[in-house]
């Protein structure tokens, strides 16, 4: 069983690894919808 401060610092390590992935992807979709976006506007004129 870990104690706490163990525990706290794997935590944190998830935290730090995955925090920025979930920025990254939605940076990635953010840049999918606009090129999408871009596309159905040119596509429509």
């Amino acid at each position: 069983m870990p104690i706490p401060g163990q525990l706290f610092e794997c935590g944190m390590a998830i935290m730090n690894n995955v925090v920025p992935g979930m920025f990254d992807a939605c940076t990635h979709i953010a840049r999918i919808i606009e090129s999408a976006v871009k596309a159905l506007m040119v596509c429509g004129k």
